[in-house]
């Protein structure tokens, strides 16, 4: 049975050549479950998970404050893609700023995310 582990592959045997198409699709199918490979977090999207709860933000939020489209946010919060690691250089600034120089973090956030 398919879990959010793993997914279901179907194969089909090529159908010889000229093979009409009532005989292709009565052509037996392997039905194969397969788990997916393991995944470790990627640390950059969980320091930006730890910035919103911290910060409070929305994914729109936070994608304005890294300067990324909303749905390269939802990609990276999703899994689907990875930020790069001048993202992960942005977060050690932003982090270097906000504890040593309060006031020019401030100064960095857009508009709306000021508190």
């Amino acid at each position: 049975m398919p879990t959010a582990n793993n997914y279901i592959v179907v194969t089909t045997p090529s159908p010889p050549e000229g093979a009409e198409l009532y005989n292709v699709i009565r052509t037996p199918s392997t039905v194969s479950i397969i788990n997916k490979p393991e995944t470790t977090p990627d640390p950059t999207i969980e320091r930006i998970r730890a910035l919103m709860e911290r910060k409070g933000w929305s994914q729109n939020a936070t994608a304005r404050v890294l300067g990324v489209p909303y749905g390269t946010m939802g990609n990276w919060m999703q899994g689907t893609k990875a930020p790069n690691r001048v993202v992960a250089r942005l977060l050690d600034v932003l982090g270097a700023v906000e504890t040593f120089a309060p006031h020019v973090y401030e100064a960095l956030l857009p508009e709306g995310e000021k508190q």
